[in-house]
């Protein structure tokens, strides 16, 4: 699907500490907010790379900012951090 990474792609991957392009399955021990967090990845990097594909950079930048701060910042770290639960 993809044959080469962005740079957002490539952040994310570190960001997981393991490449999302290495496998398509998950572990099976992830919690619903991590999964949550992957699902919203995959989207951001789909959203990014077609920006960045078409140079289309407002689509590539508007992805990027939005998964970091109104997905991983606001909703995912935040619970992480006080605990939220997630509740399905």
């Amino acid at each position: 699907m993809y044959h080469h990474l962005s740079a957002f792609d490539a952040f994310a991957a570190s960001l997981l500490h393991r490449s999302v392009f290495e496998t398509s399955q998950t572990t099976g021990s992830e919690s619903l907010a991590d999964r949550w967090i992957l699902n919203k990845l995959a989207r951001a990097i789909e959203s990014s790379s077609k920006g960045l594909e078409t140079y289309e950079f407002p689509i590539y930048t508007t992805a990027v900012y939005n998964f970091w701060l109104y997905e991983l910042c606001d909703v995912y770290l935040v619970s992480e951090v006080f605990g939220e639960p997630w509740h399905c």
